[in-house]
């Protein structure tokens, strides 16, 4: 999902953890409109659906580190980011 893409990729650029997932959790604040869109599901079904919880960034960050040791060798082994398109991706991204 795209939260984990965006989780992903500030982690890459060194952003801090709590700010990663400050961020994947402003989701919540932009995304409560979509709540109704499931009418044939109850309402907690609906909300594990549309929601950001805390506990999906993190668990999806523990397959990463379990099975490919971290968001580097993820980013190698399954994106084809070697290190150096990494760099190129922080040069692009990042000031100084």
């Amino acid at each position: 999902r795209t939260g984990f893409a965006s989780a992903l990729l500030l982690t890459l650029l060194g952003v801090p953890w709590d700010a990663v997932m400050d961020d994947y959790l402003r989701t919540n604040e932009l995304w409560t409109g979509h709540i109704g869109r499931y009418p044939e599901l109850d309402i907690d079904t609906r909300a594990a659906i549309v929601e950001a919880r805390t506990p999906y960034l993190e668990a999806a960050f523990e397959v990463v580190r379990a099975d490919f040791g971290g968001p580097e060798p993820f980013a190698e082994r399954a994106l084809g980011l070697d290190a150096a398109a990494r760099e190129r991706i922080r040069a692009d991204l990042l000031e100084g």
